[in-house]
């Protein structure tokens, strides 16, 4: 196998999880038995002298799956794919995902990820695209939003997700604030290279935390986009 991915230039990749890990590391901590399991493949490996290697060390346990590439990055240095497999439906795989890949990501290890949900695989991209763009490792927009209070003049759940929506086909590097009043709106996004926020039955545009405009409700959405894309415009 190794004579013949040599021959045609193809990588391999070493791929662990908790169901291959060697029965000679099973008095190993789980983390430390999954690392150990890839390394003595990668020894085989450079045996041969291949070093066209991708390494997979993944479990259901994203602290595990943490602990086990990160013993494995500090031992070695090949591209690493990361993914906290049988993570589940929806929900319970982006958080999982979010605290194992990010975790790693944020330390510098890693090359590829995959978010694993059940269901639907083009669910994956969307999760891996979005997480990559929110995290910075990719350019797109990324709204925050304020999680609301008695002052709240605006539905900011309603209007976060239209601005998500519209702003979906953007590919530039652009952080958007929906923020519910002006009492901390402004302060809280001045950060944002574009913000938002309710004051009464209308709202205020903020840009790198000045007032550009104060418009109506009804409005909102339009002059909004307009004041984005003026923005992308420039750049």
């Amino acid at each position: 196998m190794v004579n013949i991915a040599r021959e045609h230039g193809v990588p391999i990749r070493i791929g662990v999880n908790s169901g291959s890990i060697k029965k000679e590391f099973s008095h190993l901590e789980r983390y430390k038995a999954l690392a150990e399991s890839c390394l003595e493949e990668l020894r085989i490996l450079e045996s041969m002298e291949f070093g066209d290697v991708v390494l997979s060390l993944k479990s259901s346990d994203a602290m595990e799956t943490y602990n086990a590439n990160l013993y494995v990055a500090g031992k070695v240095d090949y591209p690493m794919h990361l993914g906290v497999t049988e993570a589940g439906v929806w929900e319970d795989s982006i958080i999982l995902s979010s605290a194992g890949i990010g975790s790693l990501l944020f330390n510098k290890i890693g090359d590829t990820i995959r978010v694993s949900i059940s269901g639907d695989p083009l669910q994956e991209v969307t999760a891996a695209k979005k997480m990559l763009t929110l995290l910075g490792y990719l350019k797109g927009p990324r709204v925050i939003a304020c999680p609301t209070c008695a002052r709240t003049q605006i539905d900011v759940a309603e209007l976060a997700k239209k601005v998500k929506i519209m702003t979906a086909d953007i590919h530039q590097q652009i952080t958007i604030a929906v923020m519910g009043c002006v009492v901390n709106g402004p302060g809280e996004a001045k950060d944002a290279d574009i913000a938002v926020a309710g004051s009464g039955g209308a709202g205020v545009i903020f840009v790198k935390g000045k007032i550009v405009k104060k418009v109506e409700r009804s409005n909102l959405e339009k002059e909004l986009m307009c004041e984005i894309q003026k923005m992308i415009y420039r750049r």
